[in-house]
């Protein structure tokens, strides 16, 4: 069974490194980074795809809101 939602990556539950990306940013980032993956992912991501780019890719996520990965990382975990 394929079952397909829509949410927004500030309510998205990250797992594994991903969760330590994730926590590092805002909300507004988060919601710049969902805006510009809706344009390269017009069909969408699956949930171990979105949460691969964001362990995986931290490079080009981070370029996304114009910041670098070693700056990402250096931020404190945000508590949501």
């Amino acid at each position: 069974m394929i079952l397909i939602l829509e949410q927004k990556l500030r309510s998205f539950e990250f797992w594994g490194g991903s969760e330590r990306v994730s926590n590092r940013l805002t909300d507004d980032e988060l919601n710049s980074i969902d805006e510009q993956l809706q344009e390269f992912y017009p069909q969408g991501l699956s949930e171990l795809s979105i949460n691969d780019l964001f362990f995986e890719s931290i490079a080009g996520i981070s370029e996304l809101i114009g910041e670098t990965k070693e700056s990402i990382l250096a931020r404190k975990e945000i508590i949501k």
